[in-house]
């Protein structure tokens, strides 16, 4: 009798473990949180990546505001210099825009550019006779009155953290 009894408990016992979990391995769960541990780190490395890439942004933007302040001061120093070519460029512009209104209109965009492109030879021609053509003036106007060299400001950057 006693012999079953302790089949009985045994029996017991072993559906009872089958029920219960495994025993969690010490080795795992002090690897487990070590790894959480890193991966706290990593999100700190992030956070402090993403801060760098802030301030990089910002450096980027304030370059690209002070090149237009520079440009900006460039156009008011040379404007007495530049006057008659903006003078010209403006007068040009109010002349041609009705006849470039009407090649847009009638869809004859085509023969405008034909026609400037027989200016163009008939300067080139200019050139081979005189020694000088309008568009050598131009060039030097252009490079004193109109350029600039502006930074364009960046995009702000896709911060991950």
């Amino acid at each position: 009798m006693e012999k079953m009894i302790s089949n009985k408990y045994i029996i017991y016992y072993l559906l009872n473990m089958a029920k219960l979990k495994k025993p969690k391995d010490p080795f795992k769960e002090i690897g487990n949180f070590f790894k959480k541990i890193g991966d706290g780190f990593k999100k700190i490395e992030g956070f402090f990546k993403a801060i760098g890439q802030f301030f990089d942004f910002l450096g980027k933007v304030f370059i690209s505001i002070f090149s237009y302040i520079i440009c900006g001061f460039k156009m008011i120093i040379t404007l007495p210099l530049c006057f008659k070519w903006y003078s010209l460029d403006i007068l040009g512009k109010t002349l041609y825009s009705p006849i470039g209104f009407l090649f847009y209109v009638t869809g004859l965009k085509f023969v405008e550019k034909m026609i400037w492109d027989l200016i163009q030879q008939i300067d080139c021609f200019a050139l081979s006779i005189f020694g000088s053509n309008l568009t050598t003036t131009w060039e030097g106007a252009t490079k004193q009155c109109y350029s600039c060299k502006i930074t364009p400001i960046p995009k702000f950057p896709k911060i991950k953290l």
